[in-house]
């Protein structure tokens, strides 16, 4: 019986194979994720130091809040700390907040259905039992974010073949729709500004502190994949500049 149980509940950790494998993000070394934090405002997630694959820098998610979103942006940019700029993306951002609420309630919903109703349905009542209270809730969720996509396409500048695909790996990988919430906003939302100099402009101390230590290890690997340029020199003395500015009134 008891290995009978652990074969019933492969099912639960196949899907959250697969949703910790959609949480591990690959970008260039010029980009870099923000994620929300519980006061809804943003802070980095660098990239795994020194490790590329084929050229792609690796930044894992926290798996434990899919509803948090998260998003990419560049950095370096000449114009990091531009006033228009940084009012530009906050603006961005928060529109994007507003709109991803749905999508919040759908990867909340997934995830204790797949990873704390499914697997304890399974474990006192038996597999057959957890997958009649799963499949419903996969079915309206399906439904509904299909509603959704189509009702708010253009909103997310999708295209239907887009909507259609996203839609498919949903239906097929419920531990893909337990990310909904990040499929989105970081397959769609396109953010502009510049990432350090928009969390720094929050003025947050202990996430200042944290940046310094990042960029240090940002800018060490790109100087040995010798991907700086030498107009990269402006960007970086102003997030120096920003960081002793603020260790002086810490």
């Amino acid at each position: 019986m008891g290995g009978l149980a652990v074969e019933d509940q492969s099912i639960w950790l196949v899907c959250a194979a697969f949703y910790l494998a959609d949480n591990l993000r690959f970008h260039t070394g010029r980009e870099l994720l923000l994620i929300e934090t519980w006061s809804m405002r943003w802070r980095p997630l660098f990239p795994v130091s020194h490790y590329r694959i084929r050229g792609k820098a690796i930044t894992l998610l926290q798996p434990l809040l899919p509803f948090m979103a998260a998003v990419k942006l560049s950095w370096l940019d000449p114009e990091a700390f531009s006033a228009k700029a940084l009012r530009r993306t906050k603006r961005v951002l928060g529109l994007y907040q507003r709109r991803l609420a749905p999508f919040r309630v759908l990867s909340s919903v997934y995830f204790i259905t797949l990873f704390v109703l499914g697997p304890s349905a399974t474990y006192y009542a038996g597999l057959g039992y957890a997958l009649s209270l799963v499949i419903p809730v996969h079915l309206i969720g399906l439904a509904t974010l299909v509603t959704l996509l189509i009702v708010e396409r253009r909103a997310w500048r999708m295209e239907w073949q887009q909507l259609l695909g996203l839609a498919f790996e949903c239906a097929v990988c419920p531990g893909y729709f337990v990310n909904i919430c990040r499929k989105l906003s970081l397959g769609y939302v396109r953010v502009p500004g510049d990432a350090v100099a928009f969390v720094l402009d929050q003025r947050e101390p202990r996430v200042s502190a944290v940046i310094a230590g990042g960029i240090d290890a940002l800018l060490e690997d790109l100087a040995d994949r010798d991907e700086l340029r030498q107009d990269d020199d402006q960007p970086i003395a102003a997030y120096q500049a920003w960081l002793a500015e603020a260790g002086a009134h810490a």
